[in-house]
């Protein structure tokens, strides 16, 4: 006995199964070659349904199915009975109130949609309305014996039993299945069948000969129909010229068989008279149309060929760009669908309805209640089960460009056999260019079992694409003529270093220099061990591919692998504030070919700049120059497939992908349709003020739609020192006025006013403006320290008396010999960059002052030498300072290092901690600056420079001697488009602009070649700003990979605003990972067998564990491991590893999976890996949760259960005992619901609807897929942030 409680309102029901071998009437329905079979159900004598009322007494209903009514009460009257209602007092007392509520009927089985509906009607009369009673059972099909349910009373009213009932019986079955016909035969490289059927034409193929002159009439796998051989088996018929037409061959005895190079033949026997005929057919990705052609003949056989993608294997990575003849650029990625598909729904006549599934670029995916059959499957008729589901065709084939039609067709054959094996089902997708997004539509279904579905997509559209030449080439779109002859070297070539190798590269003309011996040909020059290689002829033809310039060098030095020629490629990409003259830079190289990036203004448009600098009447400065791109943009999603496109202060960065009007600061790009931008503002002016908020506005965009008014923008930058990406955020638009907000740490205001007022505290201790205590009474000791400095020694104690008795007087805290130089007290002074102790009443010093000193305590460089320095005597004013670098002074050090958007130039290499940098004005070398990077000067003995400086200027006619302070470390460095700026500020009082302080700004310039390198004084700015110049290899990213990387184990995730460390994931003896007959053995951070981080278990290395890569790579984080064992297929030329990490807080640690990729890789190993360690709560977990997670995945070395280990276990059996409640709380869901939506009908549809609101299953709507997978961590939002990116380096190179 089996009881589902469920409390529903005041009423409790129950169902109550007695089972009984019995037989009845025939339980089975047939729809079309579908099969629903009740009979297990019809096996059980009665079902009950119990309903509890308050009072005690039960209502039950006694139903069966297909049959009358087995052993139930007397009361439940007639043969024919198939539902009875009695009611059953406490004391078990039957009373039969309905004998006959429904009978039995041979006809009583009925299909509604997608569930099977039985009614048994002509029951007693109803004493409400003059009704009778009736009963409705509505089957549904569930797949699995956890959801089914027996029979649930939805509702009981007017004398109408309405019942749901979730069984696997209600699961249909196919009758039509076919597996195996004459014409069917395995991929000799897959496990797919081949139907060679697919190709049988509804009448017949044509084809002719010339020697003998005759026709033939052919089919595939199935007689000619209405041919001119009057016969109903024939499958060729030979027409010779001046003859009547004879049977050549019949399919009586037809057979398929795989012949050489993998071609397919079909062979038909002769007839009485004939020869036999053999058609042999070829792979041909390419073909839509296949067409039959006569090849030869010989004394016994008659040779027919014919180009097909039919009898190509298939592949889980079609190809997605293509090309036409004029060289215009197709892009179907975006129908791609990760996730679900695209579905769509056909009606029958009969008011049933199908659903299809269809992708593009990749096999179908499982849906969660309605599926395809598994494999590489282009489109399918879904079913509840891929057993009642049909296979409509293989990814075995190209798309097809139709220039004229503008539109594409694409081919899935080969799919299951139909109609009785005479044919197999394909489909024929035919996309054809539209500015909006349709969606695929069902038009025909032939009678050769093909089904067309017409698709209208702006991604049918061609790109715009221009080939120009002398080194020119204009943007199609907007008109612009780029002209690249500016770059052209006439004096030497271009030197280029990447992977090992060297190149010389000249454009828009031949090289300078000579390369393997030949002058005036190549245009790249590949130096590789010692030889010169031609690495493709000069050139002058520029494309223009959607915003991107490419200039390709082919025809090089030949027999590169094998009998290849090598070629190279270059990709501009554009930046405001890059000549390029600094040539272009080695991205990797692609078997026989290498591909260069180059940076330059002349591959930008026009564009327009503005101040990102604002200065306030209060002394306020703000620099917004960090968020000023001049390579690249911001960008903003919405989840209607729209895309912002934003820059702070200056144009959009023209490039792939953003294509905007040229002063457009801000546009809307639809994601769906490349080539339609609407501006949204053009940069005019720069930064203001509007009630304390700091804003820009970008005005005359276009034309606003149903309005007089253009589009503008109006960006309002907030301060956020813990924000290190800007982010934009869509606050509102309306009035054609859009409304941004971008939060940045560049957005925080920056005092300039010389503001010096100190703050002082007492008893060795002050309290800075934020709350931080500096005290330094520890430095008081009982012996004196002492410093000496060429002829002067001197004593000192800190805050306190010496204890010297050579020193005269009481209280003294310095003396120098025997003389007073200032008397003892502890009150420490506090400003900006430093504290000091001011000793004061020494002895007289020229009659009129007394000698002082002044210690200043800074916060120093990592390793500085502590302790006092006399860095300067002021014999002038009697007056000695001392400075002491200390760990106490520190309140925090800045950090020093810049995280760009792809990589971290650390700048720590450059500090100093001993002596200083020193440079001098070029057009005055008597001014002498001293430097030194995110820290503050090294003593600098006989200057006087402002304590906690990082900039001094000295130069002639200062009073004292006393260089200018240009201010002190404390804002940290920014990244700029050639390496990185640091500002120093709060510097000496500015003579020229009395308010201000002097400032400095450092600009790290990348230069590989210049090491540590030095700065470089430049030039003063009108606000007292000294601008310095440094080139440095330091600033530098490293394009090319380092020979030996070491393992990879950490990475930055930005969102969690900490690090992932996949340290926790290692294991000594490797994950052992099978894929068909090979084992593979993975590792993560250390090797997993010998040196390599994946091999397998023939003995080959798929990448070493030192040569890795640790990268997110759109959006996923990706490990990478290179330089395995050679493969000739590879690009590198060895074989090599990716490991995909997806958040999965329920899978543990987790263990790597084989990816489907693999089945066609040779050279890589492709593995997913669900792993809590990627998570954001797995990257904040505490210990304990650490340890739990250790221990409930390691099998090895634990004797006894820990304490985490049985919280753990407490922990899951809590989880299960909630799980069973959810459980409870869906079924009950499911009566509730679905009794309220079933009173007002009976129809099966309205359950149907009810039960997938109910168990989550989805609709046959068009749900929208999203663009990103994001964490399931991350809430769902109305629209996505997307951080800056760089160009996209692989897109780039696909196209």
């Amino acid at each position: 006995m089996a009881r589902l409680r469920l409390l529903l309102g005041t009423s409790f029901l129950a169902v109550v199964i007695f089972t009984a071998l019995s037989h009845g009437l025939p339980c089975t329905l047939v729809y079309e070659q579908q099969e629903y079979d009740l009979s297990s159900l019809s096996a059980v004598d009665h079902w009950q349904v119990k309903m509890t009322n308050a009072t005690g007494n039960d209502t039950v209903i006694y139903l069966s199915v297909c049959h009358p009514l087995r052993n139930v009460p007397r009361g439940c009257s007639g043969n024919d009975t198939g539902a009875c209602i009695a009611k059953v007092s406490s004391e078990n007392n039957v009373e039969v109130t309905v004998p006959n509520a429904g009978r039995v009927t041979s006809d009583g089985l009925s299909l509604h949609g997608q569930l099977v509906e039985y009614v048994m009607g002509g029951g007693d009369s109803c004493p409400e309305g003059g009704n009778i009673y009736r009963t409705f059972i509505n089957f549904i099909c569930t797949q699995t014996p956890e959801e089914e349910t027996g029979p649930v009373l939805m509702s009981l009213t007017r004398c109408q039993i309405l019942i749901a009932w979730m069984t696997r019986s209600a699961c249909p079955r196919r009758l039509d299945v076919v597996t195996d016909t004459q014409c069917s035969i395995q991929f000799p490289s897959s496990h797919h069948k081949l139907h060679l059927q697919t190709l049988r034409a509804e009448k017949f193929y044509s084809a002719s000969s010339v020697q003998p002159n005759a026709e033939y009439e052919i089919n595939i796998c199935g007689p000619v129909m209405n041919g001119s051989c009057n016969r109903k088996d024939v499958a060729v018929c030979h027409h010779p010229e001046g003859r009547s037409p004879e049977v050549m061959a019949t399919t009586q005895n037809m057979n398929v068989m795989w012949g050489e190079h993998e071609t397919l033949i079909l062979t038909y026997q002769a007839s009485d008279q004939g020869k036999n005929v053999e058609v042999i057919f070829m792979c041909d990705l390419s073909t839509a149309k296949t067409e039959v052609n006569y090849m030869s003949q010989n004394d016994t056989t008659v040779s027919f060929g014919a180009q097909t993608s039919a009898v190509c294997p298939p592949s889980a990575n079609p190809s997605c760009v293509l090309k036409d003849h004029v060289g215009n650029v197709y892009d179907l990625r975006p129908l791609h669908r990760q996730q679900d598909n695209w579905e769509v729904l056909r009606s029958t006549s009969d008011g049933q309805e199908i659903l299809y599934y269809l992708n593009i670029c990749g096999p179908v995916n499982p849906g969660r209640h309605f599926t395809c059959p598994p494999g590489l499957i282009g489109a399918c008729m879904a079913g509840i089960s891929e057993h009642s589901a049909y296979n409509l065709g293989l990814l075995n084939s190209e798309p097809t460009i139709n220039v004229e039609e503008d539109s594409i067709t694409i081919m899935y054959n080969g799919g299951e056999p139909c109609k009785g094996g005479q044919h197999s089902y394909s489909t024929r997708i035919n996309l054809i260019c539209s500015p909006d997004e349709h969606g695929p539509v069902l038009v025909k279904e032939t009678e050769t079992c093909e089904h067309v579905f017409d698709w209208l997509t702006p991604v049918a559209c061609p790109r715009h694409l221009n080939i120009g030449s002398d080194c020119r080439v204009e943007d199609p779109l907007y008109g612009n003529v780029y002209d690249l002859n500016p770059l052209r070297n006439i004096h030497k070539d271009y030197r280029v270093t990447g992977e090992g190798d060297e190149f010389f590269i000249n454009l828009c003309g031949p090289l300078v220099s000579s390369c393997d011996g030949q002058n005036g040909t190549s245009g790249v020059c590949q130096i590789s061990n010692g030889q010169q290689i031609n690495a493709g002829l000069s050139t002058s033809q520029v494309t223009f591919n959607d915003g991107t310039l490419i200039i390709k060098y082919t025809n090089g030095t030949s027999g590169c692998q094998a009998n290849n020629t090598r070629s190279s490629q270059i990709i501009f990409l554009c930046d405001h504030e890059v000549s390029g003259r600094d040539g272009p830079k080695h991205f990797r190289q692609n078997g026989c070919s290498n591909v260069f990036f180059w940076k330059t203004k002349y591959a930008c448009p026009s564009f327009h700049v503005v101040d990102c600098t604002l200065y306030t009447a209060d002394g306020t400065m703000y620099n917004l120059q960090e968020l000023s791109s001049s390579s690249s943009n911001l960008e903003y999603y919405t989840a209607d497939d729209k895309k912002f496109i934003l820059n702070v202060c200056r144009s959009v960065v023209h490039q792939k992908g953003s294509r905007c009007a040229y002063r457009a600061g801000a546009c809307i790009v639809d994601r769906t349709y490349h080539n339609n931008s609407v501006n949204i503002g053009e940069v005019q002016s720069g930064l203001y003020l509007e009630d304390g908020r700091l804003m820009i506005r970008y005005a005359r965009g276009d034309q606003c739609v149903g309005h007089e008014r253009s589009y503008q923008t109006l960006i309002e930058l907030k301060c956020d020192k813990d924000e290190t990406y800007p982010i934009p955020q869509l606050i509102s638009e309306e009035n054609c006025t859009y409304y941004f907000e971008i939060k940045s740490a560049a957005a925080c205001p920056v005092s300039m006013k010389n503001n010096t007022m100190p703050l002082v505290g007492k008893d060795c201790a002050v309290t800075s403006p934020s709350g931080y205590v500096f005290n330094l009474s520890s430095l008081k000791r009982e012996t004196d320290y002492e410093i000496k400095n060429q002829n002067v020694t001197m004593t000192l104690n800190v805050c306190g008396a010496l204890n010297n008795p050579e020193c005269p007087g009481e209280g003294v805290g310095i003396c120098s010999k025997d003389v007073n130089a200032g008397q003892a007290n502890a009150n420490l002074y506090y400003l900006p960059g430093h504290l000091s102790l001011h000793y004061t009443g020494g002895e007289q010093c020229h009659g009129i002052i007394n000698r002082s000193t002044i210690i200043t305590f800074v916060c120093g460089a990592e390793n500085v030498t502590e302790g006092p320095v006399l860095v300067f005597d002021d014999k002038y004013s009697c007056i000695y300072f001392i400075t002491w670098y200390t760990e106490l002074a520190c309140e925090k050090r800045i950090s020093c290092f810049v995280d760009t958007w792809t990589h971290r130039i650390d700048l720590s290499p450059l500090i100093k901690s001993v002596d200083n940098y020193e440079t001098v004005n070029p057009e005055n070398p008597k001014e002498k600056f001293y430097l030194n990077v995110c820290r503050p000067l090294n003593p600098i003995v006989g200057l006087n420079c402002r304590p906690g400086s990082a900039v001094c200027l000295s130069k002639p006619g200062l009073q004292g001697n006393n260089p200018l302070s240009l201010g002190h470390p404390n804002i940290i460095p920014v990244s700029d488009n050639e390496g990185a700026n640091i500002m120093y500020v709060h510097g000496a009082k500015c003579t020229t602009e009395p308010d201000y302080n002097l400032s400095s700004m450092i600009h790290f310039i990348c230069d590989p070649s210049a090491g540590k390198g030095k700065p470089v004084f430049k030039e003063v700015t009108h606000d007292c700003q000294y601008q310095f110049e440094w080139r440095t290899s330091v600033a530098c990213d490293i394009l090319f990979k380092e020979e030996d990387s070491g393992p990879q184990c950490q990475i930055r995730y930005d969102q969690a605003k900490a690090n992932i460390d996949l340290k926790p994931l290692y294991r000594p003896e490797g994950y052992h990972v099978q894929f068909r007959s090979k084992t593979f053995t993975v590792n993560v951070c250390g090797p997993a067998c010998n040196n390599s981080g994946s091999c397998s278990s023939d003995g080959d290395s798929y990448g070493l564990s030192n040569k890795s890569e640790l990268e997110w790579h759109y959006g996923q984080l990706r490990l990478k491991y290179f330089g395995g064992s050679r493969c000739v297929g590879s690009l590198s030329g060895h074989k090599t590893t990716i490991v995909l990490f997806e958040c999965d807080m329920s899978a543990g640690f987790g263990v790597p999976v084989p990816d489907n990729l693999m089945e066609s890789l040779d050279c890589q190993a492709v593995f997913n890996w669900k792993t809590n360690v990627t998570c954001i709560e797995g990257i904040y977990a505490t210990e304990d949760t650490a340890t739990s997670t250790s221990s409930s995945n390691s099998t090895a070395g634990q004797n006894s259960p820990s304490i985490d280990s049985l919280k753990d276990n407490t922990i899951a059996t809590h989880s299960t005992v909630t799980a069973v409640i959810g459980n409870i709380l869906v079924v009950c869901g499911l009566v509730l619901v679905a009794g309220l939506v079933l009173i007002k009908s009976r129809h099966g549809n309205h359950i149907v609807a009810a039960t997938r609101r109910l168990f989550g299953i989805r609709g046959y709507g068009h749900a929208r897929q999203s663009q990103f997978e994001n964490s399931t961590l991350l809430r769902e939002t109305k629209s996505i942030r997307i951080f800056r990116r760089d160009d996209s380096d692989d897109n780039l190179i696909r196209l």
